[in-house]
């Protein structure tokens, strides 16, 4: 991102990120240091971010925050400094219309000298992203050339952003090919359900990418990676969308064309028939996401739970697009907080990904995979409870039977199963390996730094401290997985896992 943008536009994209999905305060030394720029460069960014939203405010105590009461979203503004960047509308040009070098520098208002610096500076980002596809210059007119389809995903997620304000404001919804598209893509997926509007505007604007493409001569052959487009050419309502296609983007529409314009990772919840090259790969994903299933300790699933997980994981590794986003990854902050948590069971699945070869096509559907799987089986089986050792709490106490299972009753309701509680009589065996112990006794001085006096009255203040206590515990990974404490609590960097 930083390459491509202006200096100033990529700071407060990275301001705004900081802000908006990591902290919810930042000091003005620690906003410096991140930008890399001093703290006089940092005011005027922030002052031009609000004289046009006012979302950043700074509190001297606390640093830099932003108030997400003034109903603008990250989105919002990632699409305004889009199209504040030379370099986009660049890149932006080039799809829709391959102009010359000497026209586009007119066109926004650059040299021909700055031009050739940005196309270094885009290929050098393309290259970075290990892409197929880079800008050239073929007799004189400047072009994207390389696999088609990785061109297509990544520049329709450069018009989602760049009109990202249009949608917001409904001037896409509003528009006549919008609305054409959107009755056509209705009336062939009406059978199997709803589609929602943020899929099908996203699917929109594939379909703008990919038009501007035919019309300047590129077709994809790749024709596995599109769903066939299934409403009658003889329809009125087919006809309505082929004349505005025609009118706006000056093409001839043919069954060629309207076949590569709906990409397969979009409505892939209503598209069951799969390509044969497809069919082919579907049943090594079966069995890779039923070694997964396997893998987890003392699971047991029904039959229909089981279909659940397998159908929604198996979208993701036949679905999901090797390309999933412009300049910045929304899913990363996502997929860091699960690799906290998650550590050793991801590295399990990479084994088993490993073991059968070429699952993950790119480290993008990797980390989409994670994410997915992760909210998978949160919603069906609750994976943290066979996945990870809670925090243990002994209650060691003088009282009688009942107030000490009143007590664990108590503790039980207020932190679910975030916790084990074990009621004992002696300091010996599993109490001296609880994490923290309730007590009323005067323990041992190296019993210190886990004990928790145990008041006579139990209130909503002494469980909120208690709470506070056990966020100091991580999480801890058990061994059933066969990987021993030290391998996946080592420091050294996993660098298929890790950002």
């Amino acid at each position: 991102m930083k390459n491509v943008l202006e200096n100033h536009l990529a700071r407060k994209l990275l301001l705004i990120e900081e802000l908006y999905n990591k902290k919810k305060y930042l000091q003005l030394d620690e906003a410096a240091e991140l930008l890399c720029c001093s703290k006089n460069t940092l005011s005027k960014d922030i002052m031009e971010i609000n004289k046009k939203f006012y979302v950043i405010e700074y509190e001297k105590t606390k640093g830099l925050s932003f108030n997400k009461n003034k109903g603008v979203n990250f989105n919002y503004l990632y699409g305004y400094l889009l199209t504040e960047s030379t370099s986009v509308q660049l890149l932006k040009q080039i799809i829709i219309e391959e102009p010359t070098i000497t026209d586009i520098a007119y066109d926004i208002f650059i040299s021909e000298s700055k031009v050739r610096k940005l196309i270094g500076k885009w290929n050098e980002y393309l290259k970075g992203r290990n892409f197929s596809f880079k800008i050239i210059i073929d007799k004189n007119k400047l072009i994207l050339a390389g696999n088609e389809t990785d061109i297509r995903l990544f520049c329709h997620y450069m018009f989602f952003g760049l009109n990202y304000t249009d949608i917001y404001d409904q001037t896409t919804s509003d528009s006549q090919l919008y609305r054409l598209y959107k009755e056509n893509i209705k009336k062939q997926y009406s059978s199997k359900c709803n589609i929602g509007d943020y899929e099908l505007t996203k699917a929109y604007y594939f379909m703008i990418t990919a038009l501007y493409r035919i019309k300047n001569g590129h077709y994809d052959n790749v024709f596995e990676d599109y769903h066939p487009f299934k409403v009658s050419f003889s329809s009125t309502l087919y006809r309505n969308l082929e004349t505005k296609i025609t009118q706006v983007f000056n093409v001839e529409v043919d069954s060629k064309l309207v076949n590569q314009i709906i990409h397969h990772s979009y409505f892939k919840e209503y598209n069951q028939e799969l390509a044969p090259i497809k069919l082919e790969v579907k049943e090594k994903y079966e069995r890779f996401v039923q070694n997964i299933i396997d893998c987890i300790p003392n699971l047991i699933l029904t039959e229909e739970t089981t279909r659940k997980i397998k159908e929604s994981l198996l979208l993701i590794l036949l679905h999901s697009p090797q390309i999933k986003y412009f300049l910045v990854d929304h899913n990363i902050n996502v997929y860091n907080v699960h690799f906290k948590q998650y550590r050793n069971f991801f590295m399990i699945i990479n084994d088993l990904a490993e073991q059968e070869g070429n699952i993950f096509k790119s480290e993008e559907i990797r980390r989409a995979f994670f994410i997915k799987l992760v909210y998978t089986l949160n919603a069906e089986i609750c994976i943290a409870k066979y996945t990870l050792t809670r925090p243990c709490i002994a209650i060691y106490s003088f009282g009688t039977a009942d107030v000490k299972k009143a007590l664990k009753s108590l503790m039980q309701m207020f932190f679910g199963e975030r916790i084990g509680i074990l009621i004992t009589d002696n300091l010996e065996g599993k109490t001296e390996e609880a994490d923290l112990i309730i007590t009323n006794y005067l323990l041992p001085t190296s019993y210190e730094d886990k004990t928790i006096y145990f008041p006579e009255n139990v209130t909503l203040e002494w469980l909120f401290s208690l709470d506070e206590e056990l966020k100091k515990f991580k999480y801890k990974y058990h061994g059933v997985f066969g990987y021993k404490k030290e391998q996946f609590e080592s420091t050294e960097p996993l660098k298929w896992l890790e950002h």
